[in-house]
């Protein structure tokens, strides 16, 4: 379906998506099977959510949406969130790009209209375990880039047994944030697998990745800029931040920048929202379109929806706070600029996308990246549009494609929606996005 139709068809058009017949799965997936959620409205396609097991100590919970149409012919996604340490099904899911949102009631769920399983089937994955409601036993003391990049790896492989008309299929990564890590780490050992094998059941054709953690230096040197050119510091502040001891790991100073990042918070930025300057921060309890969190949890938590989702009982979560104090801080710090060089060099179709709003991992810090590539220019900067109007800027590299989103924050799926979509379907087909013409 083209973003033409998508702008035309009313929301009654949108939950009569074809018959939910799920394609081929074993016994076990049977059971993973969900009937409907609380509240759901009507949704014919098939719903699978549980959990597969990594080791003696831990399971990661997912949760799959068939694509509407041809679902056995449309490509498989599997998407990541961040953090490191924030739930896929509470953030990518229930707040972005899955087929539903919370009401503002936090009782019922409403039909997204511009989910992304019109254009692929969708599997959504709490990683690493602890997250959501994966578990694990093992106190959350051990995390990093290749620990989760292995526990993903272990659960695509038993997934695909589990679901073994998939196998094959053409397979796509995408996340956003810290998921900058999550995805490459993963890539690099789907490919390092699937180069022992003839047949290979991952199928992975390309990255997808929304305003990445990429690269630690060129982030502080592209958050100070972002903050000075937006208004939201002081020169003084500016300077501090962008000085050697601030701005290259080689100098960081935490104690000696600390003074800055405080009169930037505390004193200079007011309550503007870090992942969307064009907003302030979300009032506790407040629900709008783009406050989304208090909803999603109340919802969540209710012991009837855990058991749709066949979830073990918990306090669920939307981050896990044990693993984001104790995801490793050099992974944190590592570049992941040379497994990024070492995946374009192997083919992948390789999109980056920017909200140009989002000051957390602002456009400019990973324009910087991407430069460090040196990568050779094949479409200069130019303006895409959506709708006849202008929805960002793009441009083409050998082996990657970099776009922004205009006027939008870190959660780009939430926060423009049918632009999202329109980007999620260039880059399936590898398209490039549609020049605007005034």
């Amino acid at each position: 379906m083209n973003s033409t139709m998508h702008g035309l068809l009313s929301l009654s058009v949108f939950v009569l998506i074809l018959s939910p017949t799920a394609i081929a799965v074993d016994e076990e997936a049977s059971s993973d099977r969900i009937t409907k959620l609380p509240g759901q409205p009507e949704l014919h396609v098939a719903q699978f959510s549980g959990y597969i097991p990594i080791n003696r100590e831990a399971s990661l919970f997912y949760w799959l949406v068939e694509a509407a149409g041809d679902h056995e012919k449309k490509p498989l996604v599997l998407w990541l969130n961040g953090g490191p340490g924030c739930s896929s099904v509470g953030y990518g899911a229930m707040q972005e790009l899955g087929p539903f949102r919370v009401s503002p009631s936090g009782e019922t769920l409403v039909t997204n209209p511009y989910s992304w399983n019109w254009e692929a089937n969708l599997l959504f994955l709490d990683s690493p375990a602890g997250v959501g409601f994966s578990f694990s036993t093992d106190n959350f003391t051990r995390y990093g880039d290749h620990s989760t990049a292995h526990e993903s790896y272990t659960f695509l492989k038993s997934w695909f047994k589990r679901f073994p008309g998939y196998k094959g299929r053409a397979f796509y990564i995408a996340g956003q944030s810290y998921a900058g890590h999550y995805i490459p780490s993963l890539a690099q050992v789907i490919l390092k697998k699937n180069s022992r094998k003839t047949n290979p059941v991952i199928n992975l054709k390309g990255l997808l990745m929304g305003n990445p953690n990429l690269d630690r230096e060129s982030e502080l040197k592209g958050r100070a800029l972002y903050y000075w050119s937006h208004g939201l510091i002081s020169d003084d502040t500016y300077q501090g931040l962008s000085g050697a001891l601030c701005s290259s790991l080689k100098t960081y100073r935490m104690e000696a920048c600390k003074p800055y990042f405080i009169t930037h918070l505390l004193e200079e930025a007011g309550n503007v929202n870090a992942f969307d300057v064009l907003r302030t921060d979300c009032e506790k309890n407040e629900v709008s379109k783009y406050c989304l969190e208090g909803i999603t949890s109340k919802y969540m938590n209710r012991k009837d929806v855990q058991q749709a989702f066949h979830a073990i009982p918990t306090a669920w979560t939307l981050c896990s706070k044990p693993i984001q104090h104790n995801y490793s801080l050099p992974a944190k710090d590592q570049s992941m600029l040379p497994t990024l060089k070492l995946l374009i060099q192997s083919g992948l179709q390789i999109w980056i996308y920017s909200g140009d709003s989002d000051s957390a991992i602002p456009f400019i810090a990973t324009q910087t990246a991407i430069s460090k590539l040196h990568l050779k220019r094949n479409a200069k900067w130019y303006p895409w549009g959506h709708n006849n109007k202008i929805s960002g800027w793009s441009e083409i590299y050998e082996g990657m494609t970099f776009a922004t989103i205009r006027g939008c924050g870190h959660d780009v799926p939430m926060y423009t929606p049918a632009q999202a979509l329109c980007l999620f379907e260039h880059f399936l087909a590898n398209k490039q996005l549609p020049k605007y013409i005034m």
